[in-house]
Protein backbone atom coordinates (compact mmCIF):
# COMPACT_ATOMS: atom_id res chain seq x y z
CA UNK A 1 0.00 0.00 0.00
CA UNK A 2 1.83 3.20 -1.03
CA UNK A 3 2.47 6.26 1.70
CA UNK A 4 0.17 8.81 -0.26
CA UNK A 5 -2.94 6.35 1.20
CA UNK A 6 -1.80 6.21 4.46
CA UNK A 7 -0.70 9.58 5.20
CA UNK A 8 -2.38 11.24 7.56
CA UNK A 9 -3.51 8.56 8.57
CA UNK A 10 -7.26 8.20 7.24
CA UNK A 11 -8.61 7.92 10.31
CA UNK A 12 -7.92 11.42 10.35
CA UNK A 13 -10.06 14.79 9.38
CA UNK A 14 -9.66 17.64 7.94
CA UNK A 15 -10.12 20.42 9.74
CA UNK A 16 -9.83 23.35 7.39
CA UNK A 17 -13.83 25.23 6.63
CA UNK A 18 -15.52 28.02 6.74
CA UNK A 19 -17.06 29.93 9.32
CA UNK A 20 -20.43 29.05 8.57
CA UNK A 21 -19.05 25.41 8.21
CA UNK A 22 -17.60 25.17 11.49
CA UNK A 23 -20.30 26.48 13.04
CA UNK A 24 -22.42 24.11 11.64
CA UNK A 25 -20.08 21.43 12.51
CA UNK A 26 -19.75 23.19 16.14
CA UNK A 27 -23.61 22.43 16.24
CA UNK A 28 -23.27 18.79 14.70
CA UNK A 29 -20.87 17.73 17.39
CA UNK A 30 -22.62 19.58 20.46
CA UNK A 31 -25.26 17.10 19.13
CA UNK A 32 -23.64 14.17 18.71
CA UNK A 33 -22.08 15.04 22.52
CA UNK A 34 -25.79 14.58 23.52
CA UNK A 35 -26.32 10.83 21.84
CA UNK A 36 -22.58 9.72 22.49
CA UNK A 37 -24.44 6.50 24.68
CA UNK A 38 -26.59 6.13 22.10
CA UNK A 39 -24.04 6.02 18.97
CA UNK A 40 -21.75 3.85 21.07
CA UNK A 41 -24.42 1.09 21.17
CA UNK A 42 -24.04 1.17 17.43
CA UNK A 43 -20.81 -0.03 17.70
CA UNK A 44 -19.15 -3.82 18.16
CA UNK A 45 -16.47 -3.38 20.72
CA UNK A 46 -14.16 -6.70 21.99
CA UNK A 47 -11.80 -5.87 24.73
CA UNK A 48 -8.86 -8.17 24.03
CA UNK A 49 -5.84 -7.53 26.74
CA UNK A 50 -4.66 -5.25 29.12
CA UNK A 51 -1.67 -4.74 31.06
CA UNK A 52 0.05 -7.10 33.70
CA UNK A 53 -0.39 -3.70 35.57
CA UNK A 54 -3.87 -3.44 35.67
CA UNK A 55 -6.58 -0.65 34.77
CA UNK A 56 -4.82 2.86 36.04
CA UNK A 57 -5.83 5.25 33.39
CA UNK A 58 -9.22 5.27 31.30
CA UNK A 59 -9.41 7.47 27.89
CA UNK A 60 -11.94 10.30 28.69
CA UNK A 61 -13.59 13.40 26.20
CA UNK A 62 -10.78 15.59 25.88
CA UNK A 63 -8.06 13.18 26.69
CA UNK A 64 -4.74 12.69 24.13
CA UNK A 65 -4.69 9.39 23.38
CA UNK A 66 -1.62 7.58 21.06
CA UNK A 67 -2.83 4.42 19.99
CA UNK A 68 -1.00 1.71 17.62
CA UNK A 69 -4.23 1.13 14.58
CA UNK A 70 -5.08 -1.20 11.76
CA UNK A 71 -8.00 -0.64 10.05
CA UNK A 72 -9.96 -2.78 7.34
CA UNK A 73 -12.96 -2.97 5.44
CA UNK A 74 -15.63 -5.39 7.00
CA UNK A 75 -18.33 -5.29 4.27
CA UNK A 76 -19.27 -3.29 1.20
CA UNK A 77 -22.86 -2.90 0.05
CA UNK A 78 -23.99 -5.66 -2.39
CA UNK A 79 -23.51 -3.22 -5.77
CA UNK A 80 -19.46 -2.62 -3.85
CA UNK A 81 -19.45 -6.66 -2.85
CA UNK A 82 -15.55 -7.76 -4.15
CA UNK A 83 -13.80 -10.55 -2.06
CA UNK A 84 -10.75 -8.31 -2.32
CA UNK A 85 -12.51 -5.04 -0.81
CA UNK A 86 -13.70 -7.25 2.45
CA UNK A 87 -10.63 -7.60 4.73
CA UNK A 88 -8.59 -5.25 2.78
CA UNK A 89 -6.22 -2.94 4.93
CA UNK A 90 -7.10 0.97 4.39
CA UNK A 91 -5.04 2.17 7.56
CA UNK A 92 -2.16 1.94 9.67
CA UNK A 93 0.50 3.85 11.72
CA UNK A 94 2.97 5.63 9.97
CA UNK A 95 6.66 4.34 10.11
CA UNK A 96 5.73 2.71 13.67
CA UNK A 97 4.95 6.06 15.39
CA UNK A 98 1.98 5.86 17.48
CA UNK A 99 -1.34 8.19 16.00
CA UNK A 100 -1.66 10.93 18.86
CA UNK A 101 -5.22 12.90 18.93
CA UNK A 102 -7.31 14.35 21.72
CA UNK A 103 -10.49 12.84 21.53
CA UNK A 104 -14.22 14.88 20.86
CA UNK A 105 -11.98 16.80 18.83
CA UNK A 106 -13.42 16.34 15.35
CA UNK A 107 -10.05 15.24 14.16
CA UNK A 108 -10.74 11.64 14.75
CA UNK A 109 -13.47 9.15 12.84
CA UNK A 110 -16.52 9.07 15.35
CA UNK A 111 -16.39 4.95 15.81
CA UNK A 112 -12.56 4.93 16.90
CA UNK A 113 -13.43 8.05 18.82
CA UNK A 114 -16.25 6.96 20.69
CA UNK A 115 -14.98 3.38 20.94
CA UNK A 116 -11.65 4.71 22.85
CA UNK A 117 -13.47 6.53 25.56
CA UNK A 118 -13.47 4.46 28.87
CA UNK A 119 -10.43 2.68 27.87
CA UNK A 120 -7.76 1.68 29.69
CA UNK A 121 -3.42 2.84 28.91
CA UNK A 122 -2.20 -0.54 27.46
CA UNK A 123 -5.43 -1.95 26.37
CA UNK A 124 -5.95 -3.82 23.19
CA UNK A 125 -9.07 -3.95 21.68
CA UNK A 126 -11.15 -4.36 18.33
CA UNK A 127 -13.88 -2.47 17.02
CA UNK A 128 -16.48 -2.50 13.82
CA UNK A 129 -18.39 0.57 13.06
CA UNK A 130 -21.26 1.11 10.65
CA UNK A 131 -21.02 3.79 8.26
CA UNK A 132 -22.24 6.53 9.73
CA UNK A 133 -19.55 6.53 11.97
CA UNK A 134 -16.91 5.33 9.81
CA UNK A 135 -16.34 7.50 6.00
CA UNK A 136 -20.19 8.57 5.08
CA UNK A 137 -20.28 10.22 8.67
CA UNK A 138 -22.07 13.73 8.02
CA UNK A 139 -20.62 15.67 10.60
CA UNK A 140 -16.39 15.08 9.38
CA UNK A 141 -14.89 16.52 6.69
CA UNK A 142 -12.27 14.43 5.21
CA UNK A 143 -11.53 16.97 1.95
CA UNK A 144 -10.74 13.75 -0.19
CA UNK A 145 -8.80 14.73 -3.28
CA UNK A 146 -6.48 17.05 -1.00
CA UNK A 147 -2.68 16.30 -1.62
CA UNK A 148 -3.42 13.07 -3.49
CA UNK A 149 -6.07 12.11 -0.41
CA UNK A 150 -8.50 9.11 -1.89
CA UNK A 151 -11.81 7.92 -0.17
CA UNK A 152 -10.24 4.70 1.07
CA UNK A 153 -13.47 2.80 0.95
CA UNK A 154 -16.86 2.72 -1.11
CA UNK A 155 -19.84 4.31 0.35
CA UNK A 156 -21.78 2.42 2.94
CA UNK A 157 -18.63 0.49 3.78
CA UNK A 158 -18.50 -0.98 7.67
CA UNK A 159 -14.55 -0.93 9.33
CA UNK A 160 -13.04 -2.67 11.62
CA UNK A 161 -10.25 -1.57 13.51
CA UNK A 162 -7.62 -3.07 15.71
CA UNK A 163 -6.43 -0.86 18.52
CA UNK A 164 -3.40 -1.08 21.20
CA UNK A 165 -3.52 2.34 23.40
CA UNK A 166 -0.35 3.25 23.86
CA UNK A 167 -0.63 6.10 26.72
CA UNK A 168 -3.50 8.44 27.14
CA UNK A 169 -2.64 12.64 28.88
CA UNK A 170 -5.61 13.68 30.47
CA UNK A 171 -7.17 10.67 31.56
CA UNK A 172 -9.30 9.08 34.44
CA UNK A 173 -7.13 7.83 36.88
CA UNK A 174 -8.48 4.33 38.12
CA UNK A 175 -7.19 3.63 41.88
CA UNK A 176 -5.81 0.14 41.91
CA UNK A 177 -7.21 -2.99 42.88
CA UNK A 178 -5.28 -3.24 45.96
CA UNK A 179 -5.64 0.63 47.23
CA UNK A 180 -9.60 -0.29 46.59
CA UNK A 181 -9.40 -3.24 48.51
CA UNK A 182 -7.39 -1.28 51.83
CA UNK A 183 -10.25 1.98 50.99
CA UNK A 184 -13.40 -0.60 51.03
CA UNK A 185 -11.60 -2.62 54.44
CA UNK A 186 -11.22 1.00 56.53
CA UNK A 187 -14.66 2.21 55.95
CA UNK A 188 -15.55 -1.59 57.44
CA UNK A 189 -13.09 -0.56 60.11
CA UNK A 190 -14.89 3.30 60.63
CA UNK A 191 -18.27 1.50 60.49
CA UNK A 192 -17.30 -0.99 63.01
CA UNK A 193 -16.04 1.55 65.12
CA UNK A 194 -18.75 3.84 64.76
CA UNK A 195 -21.44 1.73 65.85
CA UNK A 196 -18.70 0.77 69.01
CA UNK A 197 -19.05 4.04 70.22
CA UNK A 198 -22.71 5.17 69.41
CA UNK A 199 -23.05 1.93 71.63
CA UNK A 200 -20.64 2.66 74.06
CA UNK A 201 -22.15 6.06 74.94
CA UNK A 202 -26.00 5.17 74.97
CA UNK A 203 -25.67 2.76 77.53
CA UNK A 204 -22.76 4.77 79.41
CA UNK A 205 -25.50 7.70 79.67
CA UNK A 206 -28.44 5.53 80.24
CA UNK A 207 -25.83 4.60 83.40
CA UNK A 208 -25.39 7.70 84.16
CA UNK A 209 -29.17 8.24 84.20
CA UNK A 210 -29.93 5.52 85.98
CA UNK A 211 -27.25 6.46 88.95
CA UNK A 212 -29.18 10.12 88.69
CA UNK A 213 -32.50 8.52 89.45
CA UNK A 214 -31.52 6.12 92.20
CA UNK A 215 -29.69 8.91 93.83
CA UNK A 216 -32.46 11.47 93.59
CA UNK A 217 -34.90 8.82 94.97
CA UNK A 218 -32.62 7.94 97.87
CA UNK A 219 -32.69 11.43 98.55
CA UNK A 220 -36.18 11.71 98.50
CA UNK A 221 -36.67 8.71 100.76
CA UNK A 222 -33.97 10.20 103.28
CA UNK A 223 -36.08 13.37 103.52
CA UNK A 224 -39.54 11.81 103.85
CA UNK A 225 -37.71 10.18 106.90
CA UNK A 226 -36.37 12.87 108.32
CA UNK A 227 -39.99 14.51 108.18
CA UNK A 228 -41.17 12.12 110.03
CA UNK A 229 -38.93 12.03 112.76
CA UNK A 230 -39.57 16.10 112.84
CA UNK A 231 -43.02 15.92 113.21
CA UNK A 232 -42.73 12.90 116.40
CA UNK A 233 -40.55 15.00 117.96
CA UNK A 234 -43.06 17.56 118.12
Amino acid sequence: MSRGMLWPSVAIGVASMSPAEAKERGNAKSKASETAAALREDLTIERRELSPGGCTLKAKPGSKVAIEHTGYIHSVPDEFHDDDLVGKLIDRNIDGEPLRVNLRSGKLIRGLDLALEGMCKGEQFSVIMPPHLAFDDPTMKFNWGDNGKNRPVPQGASLRYEVNVVDIEGGEVVPHEDFRAYHQFGLVILMVLAVSLFTFFRYRNKGVKSKSRQAAASAAKQQQQQQKKARKRA
